[in-house]
């Protein structure tokens, strides 16, 4: 397991390939900083591989949506030809409808490469059999 991290994110690269995110903050800073290590996986992804995540909200919540999905379309437009994507939202059950509702506008820019569920924190197994499926 490779460890990598921001102030206020933190990430781990498992044996299976599957990036597992942990936001410490609701914070800008630590969207911004989840941003910067998706990007650094992102760059690590050959070109026809898909990259493979798990973003854990459970300890922080949700980040600001208004920021986060200025930082996002940011982060889209300077990176068009990003890798296919595979990604599970782990977050508390009370939590995913909103979460879930705000990225449904984001996906509009990037949803032919970008695949994603949302699950509750204690689905974290079926979340990296998920993330590891060929469908």
């Amino acid at each position: 397991m490779i460890a990598m991290k921001e102030s206020q994110c933190h990430s781990q690269l498992h044996a299976s390939g599957i990036y597992e995110f942990k936001l410490l903050d609701n914070t800008n800073e630590a969207f911004h900083d989840l941003l910067n290590l998706i990007s650094r996986a992102d760059a690590m992804t050959p070109p026809t591989g898909v990259l493979r995540y798990v973003v854990d909200l459970s300890s922080s919540g949700i980040p600001p949506l208004n920021a986060a999905f200025q930082a996002s379309q940011k982060w889209l437009l300077m990176h068009p030809d990003h890798a296919r994507s595979r990604t599970v939202f782990l977050a508390n059950p009370d939590l995913k409808r909103e979460l879930a509702l705000s990225f449904v506008r984001l996906l509009t820019h990037s949803a032919r490469r970008w695949q994603w569920r949302f699950m509750d924190t204690g689905q974290h197994k079926a979340a990296m059999d998920w993330l590891l499926a060929n469908d």
